[in-house]
């Protein structure tokens, strides 16, 4: 099994951070966390980052791994008289000894958890899993398809961008060394004016900036000074430090460079999470943030596009097979 002691180096810091906010209307309510594992070292990078949420929110992480949706001899049955295709010869044995023993780890040291496994295509079991369990976040690693092969052979990030109605927190197989003793706990907390019009990004930042206790970087158009006001108003009131940065060119380049000059900083954003020829045609903001920093991020969807979204995957949930 992959080394876990990731997870155990940041329990000093962790066990530190309590959510503070609980008397706040504007406080966000993450009951729930799914974290998609597929066994490997890699995944369970994630860990970390799902255990603070859990700790600010006090939140249940959401444990969950896919089967294949078929054996993978199916295609030679045309060869052999038999090829076995049930849950138990695609891993499932090995897949629930595995999970519980991510959530015994997790368990040591009070977090807590629940498992389930599904068969089925990964990225479409995590969007259903979402909805039909209430998940309040995904939290996930993952890196950027190159643009040409995200057309033709997209990974599970390209369909979740595509189908989710839920935040994503994303962190790269890259940003996250084992080895170092500083905290991943966000020095500050980068965003745009969204903050205004979307309810959940603004729940969701305020709320981490109150159990955190760290400011956030706002950045507008240079002619937004009314909105700058207004979003002064609202942060006035929680007592939340902040700066409020007017960009004099591009709002998306100027989150991109105080990324990358802050690089323990996390990015929270929204975004309308456009994909195929509208995202070639129109581009997307987000897209672009998270293939230029190594920050954590996490992709808000934009209010007008969660119901719709939401009600999509309704008809399309398949179902889960096994939870514990």
């Amino acid at each position: 099994m992959p080394d876990r002691k990731l997870i155990i180096k940041l329990t000093k810091n962790q066990n530190k951070m309590t959510m503070n906010n609980k008397n706040i209307n504007n406080s966000m309510d993450i009951k729930k966390i799914l974290v998609p594992l597929d066994g490997s070292a890699k995944s369970e990078k994630i860990l970390p980052y799902a255990w603070l949420f859990s700790e600010w929110f006090s939140s249940e992480l959401n444990l969950f791994h896919s089967l294949p949706p078929k054996h993978p001899l199916a295609n030679l049955k045309n060869n052999y008289s038999f090829v076995p295709d049930n849950n138990n010869d695609r891993g499932l044995l090995l897949a629930g000894l595995y999970m519980k023993e991510v959530q015994e780890n997790l368990g040591k040291h009070n977090i807590n958890s629940k498992w389930g496994i599904a068969s089925g295509q990964i990225a479409s079991m995590i969007v259903s899993r979402a909805v039909t369990s209430s998940i309040g976040l995904i939290a996930m690693i993952a890196n950027p398809t190159n643009k040409i092969k995200r057309i033709f052979f997209p990974k599970s990030i390209d369909y979740l961008w595509k189908t989710t109605s839920c935040p994503i927190l994303i962190v790269k197989n890259n940003s996250f060394n084992s080895n170092s003793t500083n905290s991943i706990t966000p020095s500050e907390i980068i965003t745009s004016k969204e903050i205004i019009t979307n309810p959940v990004l603004s729940k969701l930042i305020t709320s981490i900036s109150l159990a955190t206790n760290v400011p956030l970087l706002i950045f507008l158009d240079k002619e937004e000074i009314e909105l700058g006001e207004e979003i002064s108003e609202l942060l006035d009131d929680y007592k939340i430090k902040y700066n409020i940065l007017y960009s004099q060119k591009n709002i998306t380049e100027s989150i991109k460079k105080a990324a990358i000059n802050s690089p323990r900083a996390w990015i929270v954003i929204n975004s309308k999470l456009r994909y195929g020829i509208n995202r070639a045609i129109n581009g997307s903001n987000a897209d672009a943030i998270f293939r230029s920093t190594d920050n954590p991020i996490i992709i808000v969807p934009d209010k007008h596009i969660v119901n719709q979204r939401s009600n999509l995957v309704h008809k399309n949930t398949q179902n889960l097979e096994i939870n514990n």
